[in-house]
């Protein structure tokens, strides 16, 4: 889970460093930073958020750590719409999804959220596979600042799923609700961010 969360990590680093040099320099079209109109037509998303379950949530004690990247489009001088993937999860389980999000400009620098996304949660076996997948979904909602910085909250519901083989049931899993709660960093604090937990990262290995 460490190397997939590395991997991932640089990744977004490099596109969110690719995307400084790609800002353009009087506005209207494709912005690295998210703003409304006529600053930006439509823009990059680059995130890296941190959350913890809310409540007494059993075996659940670890953070959950969240990669997203997606395009979002301006859909009036209030409005923007768009795609986001995401991956990330926590110690024990990792997880992939996609999903859209519409944004709701509050002021310049302020926007009010919501998203919603399938999603796929297994428990990696190594680097880069994984095991007992199950599908589920997940509802975000969140406070944005300037893209700088975010605050939200969480809703994941994720089926519940079993393996068998020879007539026995290797694996069951019932399925699970959880809310949480976190942070997010995004546009030009996203490459200090996650360069910076992937050395960390690395160094604990």
């Amino acid at each position: 889970m460490r190397r997939a969360i590395v991997v991932a990590l640089l990744l977004v680093a490099s596109t969110s460093l690719w995307g400084q040099d790609s800002v353009p320099p009087t506005g209207g079209g494709f912005c690295f930073r998210g703003r409304p109109k006529p600053k930006c037509s439509s823009f990059l998303i680059t995130e890296f958020s941190t959350r913890r379950p809310l409540g007494a949530v059993p075996d659940v004690v670890d953070p959950i750590m969240d990669i997203q990247l997606g395009v979002m489009v301006n859909a009036g001088r209030r409005s923007a719409i768009g795609a986001i993937l995401t991956t990330g999860g926590s110690e024990s389980d990792r997880t992939t999804g996609f999903g859209v999000r519409y944004r709701r400009w509050l002021s310049h620098g302020l926007a009010g959220e919501i998203e919603g996304r399938v999603i796929s949660v297994c428990e990696p076996s190594g680097p880069s596979s994984c095991d007992r997948a199950r599908g589920g979904f997940a509802v975000q909602s969140a406070l944005n600042l300037s893209d700088y910085v975010g605050a939200s909250v969480t809703y994941q519901h994720v089926n519940a799923g079993s393996g068998t083989a020879g007539g026995y049931t290797w694996w069951s899993y019932p399925a699970m609700s959880q809310w949480s709660a976190g942070v997010k960093v995004g546009s030009y604090v996203a490459p200090v961010v996650v360069l910076g937990l992937s050395v960390l990262i690395a160094a604990t290995w």
